[in-house]
């Protein structure tokens, strides 16, 4: 038994003093002897040579490699100057570099006034004499440069005893530059600039050498992010517009999950085989990703799921990003679905939409989570139960749910714009209106800037305004007392007095009017507006009438952007009066090139209680968004889509 303990305590020794031993570290480097020294000097010097000589070589002006460079004439300078004069001027800034050549260089502007004078192109005409200093005097001063670092003051071009008349081969040989560097502005002029090769004669401007010239700017777009900047060219005519007119939201959550929109779009459209398949493994992903704080043991989570939320944490550059499809997390993990190498991956797409220099247009875009006003209810309830929810298998369907509302919305945007489109490119055949009506608590008369303790204790009277915007024609406004009741009659004098104000200016009516309206049964959606419209479908005015509504909380589109545009101009200007808010209507908002026409209504007619018990009720009329008016033998039909 003391054996056994007296061992234990050696062992236990010996690792105590394991544990104290200091780490060992490397011998000391020995200080370079004097020997070294001197071969690393002597191997630099070396170098130095073999380079100089290499130089040397190249700057004779009469080798046959250098033929075509020179004009054959060493003008008494040797292979030795050239070497001189060549490692002067690298060491020169670029500016200074241009400013050493142009002080040797003499535009004739007296033979280019003649030549202009007498009709005489410029092309193929020496309109500039080159000098040099004589080789003795140039020696000296690059003897100067070398010993005391003296720079090379330029010479006096007018004073023939101090100078010479060389050529300009031969001044451009011994700064080692060609003929583009001192004609930059005709460097090789090609064909698709814009010019023809008669057109492209040097002017007396272009032979000139300049110190600084303007450098262009090369910018080459990339193939992908071309595709990026289409797809959101095409999300800009179906995005919530804001009202201040630069922001569209879009209806997604974040910037990761717009790209992941952008993917599957792009995938759908090459007909890429696992489109369907991506978009299966992106609402899976969803339910993994989706922040589950209140529920989520941190002990017991899947290792996936923290990995993908550590990658959505990091930012766009963490290497945890490389092992997902297009470094995106939502669109699962890479090798699991192939990918379309001509779609761009997250870094790509993320750096377009932050480049606001070269793509200034895509900063207009914002998430959904930046929409200041009120959202649609189905997308609240569906983010609210999703983020709630403990049941994985409730979720995807919660997410399906989300996807297939998201789809929706954006098919009813995309029928609006084409509806717009057409108004704008087939005005002879289509008739594009969209109505709707401001907020009326923002327009009181009077109206003043600067608000006071005194004039907000004042009544005022609320005015109502409504808009309607005929695309591609005009834009109109009518202001109504809040006395009169808003309603369908409100609604059916506006599109009323524009088809009139239409028919006066263009002496005819297209066949098809498309229609796009608020979507709330107290003003627009009911049988009264539906009977006037197939009243004028009935009198022949028009073949076929089209009315749509989009989905409750998205209806923000380029009406409202009218309405905030007068809000802006209000806010600095005053109002006391209809007739000085009409003013400021006209002069806030201008669309096409025209402002708005703007009328003041005192009195609706009563056009709902005339079409009352003329129109029997349409059931279930809000559950449908479009709605068809047209003559079907003989008998006029309202169709619901």
């Amino acid at each position: 038994m003391p054996a056994v303990q007296n061992a234990d305590q050696q062992e236990e020794s010996a690792l105590q003093d394991r544990r104290n031993e200091k780490p060992k570290r490397g011998p000391k480097r020995k200080p370079e002897s004097a020997y070294n020294l001197k071969k690393k000097r002597q191997n630099t010097e070396q170098k130095e040579k073999d380079f100089n000589k290499k130089l040397l070589e190249s700057c004779d002006p009469f080798s046959e490699e250098n033929a075509t460079r020179t004009c054959g004439h060493d003008y008494g300078y040797t292979a030795s100057d050239v070497q001189a004069i060549r490692l002067y001027v690298a060491g020169l800034p670029d500016a200074d570099k241009r400013a050493w050549f142009k002080s040797r260089v003499k535009h004739d502007q007296e033979k280019i006034d003649r030549l202009l004078a007498a009709g005489t192109s410029l092309k193929g005409k020496k309109v500039n004499k080159f000098y040099m200093e004589y080789a003795p005097a140039m020696r000296e001063k690059m003897l100067r440069w070398s010993v005391h670092q003296t720079p090379v003051t330029a010479p006096q071009i007018h004073d023939e005893a101090a100078v010479q008349e060389v050529c300009g081969k031969f001044l451009l040989f011994c700064v080692d530059k060609s003929l583009g560097w001192f004609y930059p502005g005709v460097a090789r002029s090609p064909p698709s600039q814009g010019r023809t090769p008669e057109e492209r004669t040097n002017t007396s401007a272009e032979r000139d050498f300049v110190v600084d010239p303007v450098r262009k700017e090369i910018f080459k777009e990339c193939p992908k992010t071309s595709k990026v900047l289409q797809w959101f060219r095409e999300e800009e005519n179906i995005a919530d517009a804001l009202p201040t007119d630069t922001k569209y939201v879009l209806s997604y959550g974040s910037k990761r999950l717009t790209h992941a929109a952008f993917v599957m779009c792009l995938e759908a459209r090459f007909r890429n085989k696992w489109a369907g398949k991506a978009m299966t493994v992106f609402y899976k992903n969803m339910d993994l990703i989706l922040p589950d704080a209140h529920h989520e043991d941190p002990n017991h989570a899947d290792e996936e799921n923290r990995l993908r939320r550590r990658a959505l944490n990091k930012g766009r550059n963490s290497q945890d990003m490389k092992q997902y499809r297009y470094g995106n997390p939502y669109l699962g993990k890479t090798g699991s679905i192939p990918i379309n190498e001509d779609i761009a991956n997250l870094q790509t797409f993320t750096a377009a939409w932050s480049n606001d220099k070269d793509y200034p247009q895509l900063q207009k875009f914002v998430v959904r989570k930046w929409m200041p006003f009120a959202k649609c209810d189905d997308c609240s309830q569906l983010r609210e139960a999703i983020y709630v929810t403990k049941d994985s298998g409730e979720r995807q369907q919660l997410l399906k749910r989300q996807g297939k509302h998201l789809r929706f919305v954006r098919r009813e945007r995309q029928a609006y714009e084409h509806n717009r489109t057409e108004g704008i490119m087939q005005s002879d055949d289509v008739l594009s209106l969209i109505v709707d009506g401001a907020d009326a608590s923002r327009f009181s008369l009077p109206h003043f800037a600067h608000n006071s303790h005194a004039t907000s204790a004042k009544w005022q009277l609320r005015m109502h305004i409504l808009g309607c915007i005929a695309h591609g024609r005009d834009t109109y406004a009518y202001t109504i007392p809040s006395h009169i009741a808003q309603g369908n009659n409100v609604t059916i004098q506006v599109v009323h007095y524009v088809l009139l104000d239409v028919k006066e200016k263009e002496g005819k009516l297209p066949k098809t009017l498309k229609l796009q309206l608020d979507n709330t049964t107290k003003q627009c959606k009911s049988k009264k507006l539906f009977g006037y419209l197939g009243l004028l479908v009935h009198l022949g005015v028009f073949k076929i009438v089209e009315v749509s509504f989009l989905p409750v909380g998205h209806t923000h589109e380029d009406i409202d952007q009218f309405f905030s545009r007068i809000s802006v101009y209000l806010r600095s200007h005053n109002a006391v009066s209809r007739t000085k808010l009409g003013a400021a209507i006209h002069r806030s908002y201008t669309k096409n090139g025209k402002h708005p026409i703007v009328d003041h209504w005192e009195r609706v007619a009563n056009i709902s209680g005339f079409m009352d018990d003329a129109v029997p009720s349409i059931p279930d009329i809000s559950l449908y968004y479009h709605f068809r008016i047209s003559i079907f033998d003989g008998m006029t039909y309202s169709f619901c889509l």
